[in-house]
């Protein structure tokens, strides 16, 4: 698994992502990102998903 965590909008946003890889050719994949903004007290909970069906192919899919 990867991840990463940094601020934005002159600290005001904190973001966390993580992406994780099923196997080890990298075909399926998920993905989740975290995002905080302060000055609203707002989260934001992003979850998506890559599957390679070919070379040429893959299908994309994400909630927010």
């Amino acid at each position: 698994m990867n991840s990463v965590s940094y601020r934005a909008d002159k600290g005001d946003t904190i973001k966390v992502c993580g992406l994780y890889h099923f196997d080890k050719k990298q075909k399926v994949s998920a993905v989740v990102e975290l995002t905080r903004k302060l000055s609203k007290k707002n989260n934001t909970l992003t979850v998506g998903g890559l599957y390679t069906v070919d070379a040429q192919a893959t299908v994309k899919g994400k909630a927010q």
